[in-house]
């Protein structure tokens, strides 16, 4: 049976084209009554790939469920859809699901996957490693994987946290715009947007990948019903199908920033596509690593 649904779900997935636009808006006034379908929130970044390629090429289709993608700038954006019950799905970073949870919020994570950010300066500030960094103005989003994966940064170099400047801008879009006009010394991004700002001028000094840690996480209600915990099942197996794709088929492809959701004035091939992983169950490891951050920045309930 297992040997059949793979085997259909490659038929479709070859004869379904993998355009480059995108056809889910954000739904800000109006809420989809449909009891089936899982509105799922999310940022426009290449750690999110794996949904934006499932949702072009059908796979959600293909599995029987109905899926709509709301893209937001901001994750605080994206946070507030999911509290607010707009959204099924909160596709966020691990800080932000043990904030919520050590806060005693209704939440469990669905599946957790590889999210990497990236340090980057400006050609102004003229800070060529992070032990330069001290004193700068970095721009982040704060309270989440951003303001944690700053101050491992810090440490790594022997700084601390209150050593680095960190404004928060939210949005991803308006953060790399002022990075790259210079009016911060540097910014914390997610890709594509580090490549962009790479490409505009800007100096990638760090990544996050050197501290082995699985932060992007999928979360929903603790409170759903079997059935609709069946079709999030199945939201999980289309995601690591995904990744097959994009494994197969997209590595090397000139197409990978058709699948995001928003224009980028970047050539494609400057994109490094790294293999990506299946879903994983998040690691207890990494659970207690990040809340010892979040205790110690006291951010979590007693």
């Amino acid at each position: 049976m297992k040997n059949k649904l793979l085997f259909h779900l490659f038929c479709v997935l070859m004869l379904v084209p993998c355009g480059c636009g995108h056809n889910n808006e954000n739904t800000e006034n109006t809420v989809d009554c449909d009891s089936t379908l899982i509105r799922v929130a999310l940022l426009p970044t290449m750690d999110c790939l794996p949904y934006f390629v499932a949702d072009k090429c059908g796979i959600y289709t293909t599995l029987g469920i109905d899926v709509k993608l709301d893209v937001f700038e901001a994750a605080m954006d994206a946070d507030t859809a999911f509290a607010n019950g707009h959204d099924d799905i909160l596709v966020t970073d691990i800080v932000k699901y043990v904030i919520m949870q050590s806060n005693g919020d209704s939440v469990s994570v669905l599946h957790n996957y590889d999210a990497p950010l990236f340090l980057l300066t400006s050609q102004a500030a003229r800070v060529y490693n992070i032990k330069n960094i001290k004193e700068k103005i970095v721009a982040i989003t704060r309270n989440s994987w951003d303001d944690m994966a700053a101050d491992c940064m810090l440490e790594s170099v022997g700084l601390k946290s209150e050593d680095m400047n960190k404004p928060q801008i939210n949005s991803l879009k308006l953060r790399t715009s002022m990075l790259v006009n210079n009016q911060y010394d540097g910014a914390i991004l997610p890709e594509p947007h580090a490549t962009y700002a790479e490409s505009c001028g800007a100096k990638r000094l760090c990544c996050t990948g050197n501290f082995g840690l699985a932060t992007g996480v999928a979360l929903v209600d603790d409170n759903l019903s079997d059935e609709r915990m069946a079709d999030m099942e199945l939201f999980v197996k289309a995601y690591n199908v995904a990744v097959d794709t994009i494994n197969n088929r997209l590595a090397t492809s000139q197409d990978v920033l058709g699948f995001l959701p928003f224009t980028m004035d970047l050539c494609d091939s400057l994109m490094q596509v790294g293999v990506y992983k299946y879903s994983t169950e998040l690691p207890d490891s990494s659970y207690q690593q990040v809340y010892r951050w979040v205790r110690g920045r006291g951010l979590a309930g007693e």
